[in-house]
């Protein structure tokens, strides 16, 4: 009986490992302010049941258009979300447009005003 506790304990430490990560993710999250001319975008995750990393959403903001679009979401893949609105700011960076990573939505809503 005793050879099981190690192995037992380190399958323990392994889902205890993984638990954390997934849930953790949003702490991990960046935000993204892009800027070209008077033109001023947000991209952002959205998680649908905090804290955990999934279900969640991209949103893009155009506040001079008054359009808020979603363009990805995931159910069940944890990092789905971060990695697309990463994608995103470094497709509209290589469009000529600046963007900015900052580390929580009260950085996105200072540089609108």
């Amino acid at each position: 009986m005793t050879k099981y506790i190690p192995a037992f304990s380190a399958v323990i430490t392994m889902v205890l490992l993984f638990s954390s990560s997934a849930s953790s993710s949003d702490k991990d999250q960046k935000d993204f302010v892009c800027e070209q001319a008077n033109n001023v975008r947000f991209i952002s995750v959205e998680y649908l049941d905090p804290p955990n990393a999934v279900p969640c959403r991209v949103l893009y903001e155009k506040p001079q258009e008054k359009s808020i679009q979603y363009p990805w979401s995931a159910k069940n893949q944890a990092g789905y979300c971060e990695e697309k609105a990463k994608f995103l700011a470094e497709k509209l960076s290589g469009l000529g447009v600046i963007c900015n990573e900052t580390e929580d939505k009260s950085d996105l809503e200072k540089s609108d005003t």
